[in-house]
């Protein structure tokens, strides 16, 4: 049986040419794509807890943690304890922050480029992963 015939693999080698093509031009801003990732979460929804970010990126406590502490030390995000609870850690961009995301608009259009798709493709196919992601979910809870 060959390699290329399994989707794991598929989603795999994929997952990590993707985050090798990112590093290409996140490297001159000094981020990684995990990095680049939570500064997404946070444009679409400001002044979220280290919990809720997890949960949208599907990462734990601890990978996120010190990651946070690196994009606030790069200046583009602040972490601020709860008034009311000081277990919890507010994540929100700090005004670096929100003016980086000005500077990477050109990224989507010079990625499709070296994807070679259109963004009508892109939506189709990240609809699809989605899907199995999903079904993946609900086989693993039964």
């Amino acid at each position: 049986m060959d390699i290329n015939q399994f989707l794991c693999f598929a989603l795999y080698s994929t997952s990590r040419s993707m985050t090798q093509l990112y590093r290409k031009y996140l490297g001159e801003y000094d981020l990684t794509y995990p990095q680049l990732m939570v500064l997404v979460v946070l444009w679409s929804d400001d002044k979220q807890t280290i919990n809720e970010i997890g949960a949208k990126l599907y990462l734990e406590t601890g990978t996120l943690t010190p990651l946070l502490k690196r994009l606030e030390k790069k200046g583009f995000i602040n972490r601020i304890r709860s008034k009311d609870d000081e277990r919890i850690v507010i994540v929100s961009l700090s005004k670096e922050g929100k003016k980086f995301k000005k500077k990477l608009g050109p990224l989507a259009s010079t990625m499709l480029c070296d994807l070679s798709m259109q963004p009508d493709e892109v939506q189709k196919l990240v609809s699809k992963i989605h899907s199995v992601r999903k079904n993946i979910a609900i086989s693993l809870k039964s």
